[in-house]
């Protein structure tokens, strides 16, 4: 899989993948950030996306990107405040959860 395009931007994200869709290009989106069970349902509409095509398709992806005027953004890592507060909420809750235990036996 190659890189093809990156955003933030949920709308860009999703109309440059389904203009490659529509033209019969796969698309895997990659998603920096927690994931998993920490995700919740549009809990990631603002991390960095990347969005990965076949090497195969790669040179057709480019050219169609460069055809609609969609332009290659940069693709950067998710800033680390959105890190730092994940685990601060986590702790947070570790912490009443912790606390709730030790309450229940005192």
């Amino acid at each position: 899989m190659k890189e093809i395009y990156s955003s933030n931007n949920e709308f860009d994200l999703q109309f440059v993948k389904g203009l490659l869709e529509e033209n019969g290009i796969k698309v895997t989106i990659k998603t920096d950030g927690v994931g998993g069970y920490l995700r919740t349902i549009g809990g990631d509409y603002n991390l960095m996306k990347i969005l990965q095509v076949n090497e195969e398709d790669y040179e057709l992806a480019k050219e169609l990107l460069k055809a609609n005027n969609v332009t290659k953004q940069p693709t950067s890592k998710q800033p680390n405040y959105v890190r730092i507060v994940a685990w601060i909420g986590l702790g947070v809750l570790l912490a009443g959860l912790i606390y709730s235990i030790i309450d229940s036996f005192l």
